[in-house]
């Protein structure tokens, strides 16, 4: 045995990425010094979850939340099936809250493995020992206990927690508010803010610029549409198009383009008035912009 859970260090796949990037432009000079962040600064972002963990919790529980539904009742049009945190099935809601925080802690647990695996990576390249600080560990798709003085779960899909400054909390950003990072595509800025707490949009964010394209309809833009729109870029992933291992292996190419189509910039809503809006709706604050030197794909 190796010791070691051979998932941990995956990127995964669909808009998945480890992306090395340069602080470009600081907006909140106070805030990015107190995160450790200055203009000119290499950063890392990584973008993975929990490797296929969160989703056999999901299927399980789903099953399970199904069978309890009251068979005398019209079962949901939408397909999503309640789980009583009371009465003679919540064990089976705890059950699933407690499996659903194990595959939070590894999605987390991967994502360090990631940053300390490209922290490695550029020691080596730069041939000497990089010094490196988490500035932010962020999920995007958890469900949150009930906060003191509430009463409800609060699901977040595809967003992050944006909670703003609270004075009179502990904590390392009780007077920052709650960092939130909004990645861009591929070859676009991505963006490190601060949590304005807003109460409209429940003390949350975004997680990113959000698709323009369906994976469908990016598969079938025009070629001269997809070349453009990659030519700039440096993309790594598992395969090597120009490897002579996968010359004349028309399958494994087409996969390898259609993926990549899948992913590439047009595909996703432009990220600087996606900013502006959070911005606006004081979900947020800018902090810094980052740009991409490097993404690295699964």
């Amino acid at each position: 045995m190796e010791g070691r859970d051979a998932h941990l260090g995956s990127v995964g796949g669909g808009n998945h990425f480890v992306e090395i990037q340069a602080a470009e432009e600081i907006f909140e000079g106070a805030t990015a010094h107190a995160w450790g962040l200055r203009r000119g600064a290499v950063a890392i972002m990584v973008h993975s979850g929990s490797v296929g963990l969160g989703h056999a919790v999901g299927g399980h529980f789903a099953e399970q939340a199904r069978a309890l539904f009251p068979k005398q009742l019209r079962h949901p049009e939408h397909g999503f099936y309640v789980l009583p945190v009371e009465g003679p099935h919540a064990g089976t809601a705890e059950a699933y809250l407690d499996a659903l925080r194990n595959a939070a802690n590894f999605a987390f647990g991967n994502r360090l493995m990631l940053g300390l695996m490209t922290v490695a990576a550029l020691s080596e390249a730069a041939g000497r020992k990089v010094e490196a600080r988490l500035v932010y560990d962020a999920p995007h798709n958890l469900i949150w206990e009930p906060r003191a003085g509430s009463e409800g779960y609060l699901h977040r899909k595809g967003a992050c927690p944006a909670h703003g400054p609270e004075p009179a909390a502990d904590g390392p950003f009780a007077y920052t508010g709650q960092p939130v990072i909004i990645p861009g595509s591929m070859g676009a800025s991505s963006y490190l803010m601060a949590g304005g707490g807003s109460e409209e949009a429940l003390a949350s964010a975004c997680h990113g610029a959000g698709r323009l394209l369906s994976r469908g309809k990016a598969r079938q833009v025009d070629e001269e549409t997809y070349e453009r729109a990659v030519a700039p870029l440096r993309v790594v992933t598992p395969i090597d198009p120009a490897s002579p291992s996968v010359h004349g292996r028309q399958d494994v190419l087409e996969q390898y383009h259609a993926r990549l189509k899948e992913e590439a910039p047009y595909a996703y809503k432009e990220i600087t008035p996606v900013i502006d809006t959070v911005v606006e709706a004081g979900i947020a604050r800018r902090v810094a912009r980052l740009w991409p030197l490097l993404t690295i794909k699964g």
